[in-house]
This record gives structure tokens, C-alpha cells and sequence, in this order.
């Protein structure tokens, strides 16, 4: 009788380029990756994530691609923080029940990703690492006035905002400004600082906020650069949770007439001719 030794092929994983979290992210983001196994995706087992450990992992579903890890929110100022993470598995948003430790806040963080088969031999680790700030408000101002003079403008609006804040009361300041713009055309592109995809991890991040204070230089003469047509079509689940929107923006009607009725910015406002 011949015996022929069966060989098992280590499986795969690789950080997926649609689905990366912009640099710096406050407490709810999302990352993607693509597991694969050369003996059949059936073979694999698994997927083992872990923060700033790559000897310590915790395992999920190997069907899981998209993964959105959501923070708990963290006093103002304070130092050395360290949370877990809740996990939430594709783009529906489904609990796993499981937790990730070791986030630092308003540090950076590397993410670890590996796959493993049945037989438990695991790909080569992949890696990715961002800048996480902490949630510390149910107030969040946006600065999207993308022009030079931004710190001037911001720094008005916000002791505007203050002003109608009990005293002390903190303020969550999301900066969304990169690439600036000159001149009077609009914003182009749209900032690298909002995540490649609005679902779901900005959906939950705006969902997180009771007030939301948004100061543009342009929101509704263009659908492709402005920040806030991006934005727009998920706060649906923000204003429906009781949540309230001040947008201090120039108000322009769409360069293409046919954007009046696509623009979600313009769908937002109020715009009086």
C-alpha cells in the first residue's frame, strides 16, 4: 500500500485598500481585510485581531471581512488610557460579542490581523496602524472650513458654541479640512480625513453625538469634494435619535442644475431662492 502525505498550505490575509480608516479616528472605526486558503476558504477557521500585541489575538468568525470597532467614551484630558474595543461585523453592523483590549487613546494604534485553518496554522500577520482619539462629549464640532484662515474660524465658532454650553461642558473638535482650497471654487477632492465609506462606521460615530456643530466653507455647489453631501445621507439615524444640526456654511446652488435634486447637502439645508 502506498501512502501519499497530504501537505496543508497556510492560509493567506491582506489589509483591504477600499476599506482602510482614515489616519486619525475618534472612537468608532472600521477596517476590512480578505482571508483566503489555497486547501479552500472552508479550511479556515478563523480570524485573530489584536491591538498593539502581536502574541496575544482574539478570534473571529472566519466569514467576518469588515470589521468596526467601537470605543467606550473617555474623560477629557486624562492621560494613558487604555479601553477595549467592542467588535461589529460587516457592513450591518452585527454584534460578534466579543471585545479586543488594549486601545490607547489619542495615541497611535497598530492593528494586528491574522487567519488560521483547521490544523491552526496561521498566515503571515498583517498590520495597520492609526491615530485614535478619545470620545469625550455628547457635543462634536466640525471643522470643515477649508481655507488657510481655518484656526481663526474655528476658534470664533467655538467660543460661540461655548458660549451656549454650560461652563466646562467639553467639546469633541473632528477636523476634517485637508486638502485646503483656494480661491472661490469648491472643495476638491473630499477630505482624507472621512473614512473611504459613510456605512458604518460614520453612521455610528455621528449616532454617538447629542449636538453637532458643522462650520464649512461649501456644502451644496458640488456633490464630488464637499465634505458634507457625504455626510448627509447617513444622519438620518442622528436626527431620529433626537439629534440636533447647526450648519454654518455659504449656501450656493449646485453648479450642475441636475445636483438640486442628488445633493444630500441640499436636501439638508434650507435653501430660499
Amino acid at each position: 500500500r502506498t501512502i501519499y502525505p497530504i501537505q496543508n498550505s497556510p492560509p493567506t490575509i491582506r489589509i483591504s485598500p477600499f476599506d482602510l480608516p482614515p489616519d486619525t479616528t475618534f472612537n468608532v472605526m472600521s477596517i476590512g481585510w480578505v482571508a483566503e486558503d489555497p486547501d479552500g476558504d472552508s479550511n479556515l477557521a478563523r480570524i485573530d485581531v489584536s491591538f498593539n500585541d502581536s502574541l496575544n489575538y482574539v478570534a473571529l468568525p472566519p466569514d467576518v471581512s469588515l470589521a468596526t470597532f467601537v470605543l467606550p467614551q473617555t474623560e477629557p484630558g486624562a492621560q494613558d488610557q487604555v479601553v477595549d474595543a467592542q467588535v461589529f461585523a460587516g457592513r450591518g453592523f452585527e454584534s460578534t460579542g466579543v471585545t479586543v483590549p488594549g486601545v490607547r487613546i489619542n495615541d497611535v494604534n497598530t492593528l494586528y490581523v491574522r487567519a488560521a485553518d483547521q490544523t491552526d496554522t496561521t498566515s503571515v500577520r498583517v498590520e495597520y496602524s492609526w491615530f485614535v482619539k478619545g470620545k469625550t462629549s455628547n457635543v462634536l464640532y466640525v471643522n470643515d472650513f477649508r481655507r488657510a484662515t481655518h484656526p481663526e474660524v474655528s476658534a470664533y465658532h467655538l467660543d460661540l458654541l461655548r458660549s451656549y454650553l454650560p461652563v466646562g461642558t467639553p467639546v469633541d473638535i473632528w477636523d476634517i479640512t485637508t486638502p485646503f482650497t483656494t480661491g472661490s471654487s469648491g472643495n476638491f477632492p473630499r477630505s482624507g480625513l472621512l473614512p473611504p465609506t459613510a456605512q458604518p462606521s460614520l453612521e455610528r460615530f455621528m449616532q454617538g453625538y447629542d449636538y453637532i456643530y458643522w462650520v464649512a466653507s461649501s456644502t451644496t455647489d458640488q456633490i464630488t469634494g464637499n465634505n458634507l453631501p457625504f455626510v448627509a445621507p447617513i444622519l438620518e439615524p442622528f436626527f431620529e435619535n433626537g439629534g440636533k444640526m447647526m450648519v454654518h456654511s455659504p449656501i450656493q446652488l449646485p453648479v450642475d442644475p441636475e445636483e438640486i435634486a442628488t445633493n444630500a447637502a441640499t436636501l439638508l439645508l434650507p435653501l430660499n431662492s
